[in-house]
């Protein structure tokens, strides 16, 4: 992998372009859950369509879990005295799908990677 540029973009997230012609965002602000979010375009901040659930993705990545998910594909559960004690519930599909035909998209990634990694008939283009 080769990294052509590295920048901020906002308020603590940080992009990679990829001489691949994929950008990837993250976000480095310690939030409440102690996890660091990705955006993963995968042609790049310069094409189009720049959609969630077309060329944009969100994942997430839990240090206390070990482990890196789409956004959507868990539900977060915390007590408000310690958020960082936040267990993963895993979605049905159904919650998926309906969360990514919402106006966002923002849990379509959720939704291909339940699938196998296919895009079935439903999903909403």
């Amino acid at each position: 992998m080769e990294i052509s540029i590295i920048g901020l973009s906002g308020h603590h997230n940080y992009y990679i372009d990829l001489t691949s012609g994929q950008r990837i965002i993250f976000g480095l602000d310690g939030n409440k859950y102690q996890v660091v979010a990705y955006t993963v375009d995968i042609n790049g901040a310069k094409k189009g369509p720049n959609k969630w659930g077309r060329d944009l993705f969100r994942m997430m990545f839990s240090p206390k879990h070990d482990k890196l998910f789409f956004n959507g594909s868990y539900t977060i559960l915390y007590s408000a005295s310690e958020p960082q004690n936040y267990q993963l519930r895993e979605k049905s599909r159904a919650d998926i799908l309906q969360n990514c035909n919402s106006t966002s998209r923002s849990w379509c990634g959720a939704l291909i990677f339940f699938d196998g990694w296919k895009i079935d008939n439903d999903y909403p283009w």
